[in-house]
């Protein structure tokens, strides 16, 4: 991976990592297929990209082998941790002395993964209802009934990690080490009921 120019690395210290595909029509045996996405068949590659889409690095997926050197992150944070810590470990090299903002979604997400505060960068993600460990969020079957907009909110006060859920379209909670859920935005939605557009409020988190 080769250096960027200065008067990229305000845009480098905001990072999205995620899953991407490479396709191709050719039959190798390393080729992949994953049901129901855009692009079924390709290579598969974990990568951190800037918002506009800039790949800063790019790992092919090799699958669970590990040779001779298996990953210490795996058995602490699982297969999505790794991938985000890896990939935090190869900008940190890269880029000495910047603080990453990171942000992936609920494949990768867990709260013990938020508290990578403690190496002083900030991250941000999406969380599968049953990653929410300590934090006593109302369960989502029970929280899709209350109005659309409406939020609930926890703090550990420890590591610094919040989490929120919010009642969209559908439940969805996130958690941060940097950002909180004011000042809150308004978005608009279709009503059904009133047949047209109405205002809810929407945390800062989810909108960030």
């Amino acid at each position: 991976m080769g250096k960027i120019p200065n008067s990229s690395m305000g845009m480098l210290a905001k990072q999205c990592g995620g899953l991407g595909k490479v396709a191709t029509s050719e039959s190798t045996p390393t080729n992949q297929f994953i049901r129901g996405k855009p692009i079924r068949w390709g290579y598969k590659a974990w990568a951190a990209c800037t918002p506009l889409g800039y790949a800063f690095t790019l790992d092919l997926y090799q699958g669970k082998y590990e040779g001779n050197n298996p990953n210490v992150y795996a058995s602490e944070y699982g297969l999505g941790g790794k991938v985000i810590l890896n990939i935090l470990d190869t900008l940190q090299a890269e880029y000495p002395g910047i603080r990453f903002s990171l942000y992936f979604d609920y494949f990768f997400t867990s709260i013990k993964l938020l508290e990578i505060k403690r190496r002083g960068h900030g991250a941000t993600g999406t969380l599968r209802a049953n990653r929410v460990e300590k934090f006593p969020l109302t369960i989502n079957k029970t929280f899709e009934k209350l109005p659309r907009g409406s939020e609930e909110r926890f703090l550990d006060r420890d590591s610094q990690i919040l989490v929120v859920r919010w009642n969209d379209n559908r439940v969805v909670s996130i958690g941060s080490n940097e950002h909180g859920t004011f000042p809150m935005k308004k978005v608009e939605r279709y009503s059904t009921r009133e047949k047209k557009k109405v205002s809810i409020g929407c945390p800062r988190m989810i909108d960030t």
